[in-house]
Order: structure tokens, then sequence, then C-alpha cells
């Protein structure tokens, strides 16, 4: 089997996180590294807001990991048209049938900076039935369970459901108080 080489894709603004999600759940290696972001927020005569998001470090750009330019050029024909529209508009490249191979050195860069930011992030992408653990010095520190509900405008409160008290109960949280389990 060859080796994996990465190549960079153009996507439609504000999908690099679906992107790699769809590549993730075909499980082939995506990179779209987020950092979050707060801004708070003054209006006159009310309190002050603070919000969070997750923004993306290349705005517009995907990296993903395969073994041949054809199988790029296949994987962005599948996710055009599962999703019933271009989301992904082209590739970095030469030309248009032929995608560039990034240096080594482009690859080690990504995949510092994308570790850098998941230590400073909560959890990047955290969905329902994702198992997460409460982080040290949390009261419940190293309790484990699957996240049953996610709410808030930033997805900022989580519940989690762990087994306590002789039975499975329900515990609602922040985010910041989770890590991947």
């Amino acid at each position: 089997m060859s080796t994996i080489s990465w190549y960079g894709l153009k996507v439609a603004p504000q999908t690099e996180l679906k992107v790699q999600r769809i590549f993730h759940q075909r499980e082939f290696p995506a990179l779209a590294p987020v950092e979050l972001v707060r801004r708070v927020r003054e209006r006159q005569g009310k309190p002050k807001m603070t919000h969070k998001r997750e923004k993306p470090v290349f705005p517009g750009y995907v990296f993903l990991g395969l073994h041949s330019p054809a199988q790029v050029i296949a994987e962005r024909e599948f996710v055009n048209e599962r999703e019933g529209r271009p989301i992904i508009f082209g590739l970095l490249g030469l030309t248009r049938e032929r995608p560039s191979i990034l240096s080594p050195s482009d690859v080690v860069f990504l995949m510092t900076i994308s570790d850098q930011l998941a230590a400073k992030s909560p959890l990047n992408i955290l969905q329902v039935g994702d198992k997460v653990k409460f982080r040290d010095g949390h009261s419940l520190e190293g309790q484990a369970g699957p996240v049953v509900k996610i709410r808030g405008r930033e997805r900022a409160r989580v519940n989690v459901m762990l087994a306590m008290l002789g039975g499975m109960r329900v515990v609602e949280t922040t985010i910041e108080n989770l890590v991947a389990a």
C-alpha cells in the first residue's frame, strides 16, 4: 500500500469543519485547524456579553491525506454530489486535474499547529454520542460518559450521562470542563 500524501482543498466559506467532518466519517485524515475566539460585546445600558466561536486558522481550506491525486479528485466529486452543491471548489496545485502534494515541512507545520490549538481549545468538534470525561480539578474529575445534549448559542452547555449514585444521571456542565475520553 502506498504512503499517504497531503493535499490542500479550497472549500466554500464557513464549511471547513463540515468538510473535515465528512472526511472523518469516511475515515480519511483531514485537518481544518480552528482556534477558539472570544469577543466581548458592550452595549450602552446593557451588561457585557462574551461570544465564543471557532474561527478557522486557514479560512476556506481543508487539508486531506490520501494515497493519490486521483483519489483526491474522486473524493471532491463525491462530497460535492452528496451535498447537492459544490462546497469543495478546487485543489491547491498546478492544474485542476493534478493537485500538488504538500511538502513534508508543510504537513509537520499543519499537524503542529492543529495539536497546539487543540490543546488550548476545549473540544473542537463535539457531537451527541461522543464519549467525554471531566477535566482534572473538577469535582467530577475522571468521570466519563456520553454526551446526550448540547445547547447554547456557541454550544457552551453540555449534558453528559454519568453512572453515579446508584443509577444513570444527566449532569449539565460547560464545554470547558470536558476533554475527549
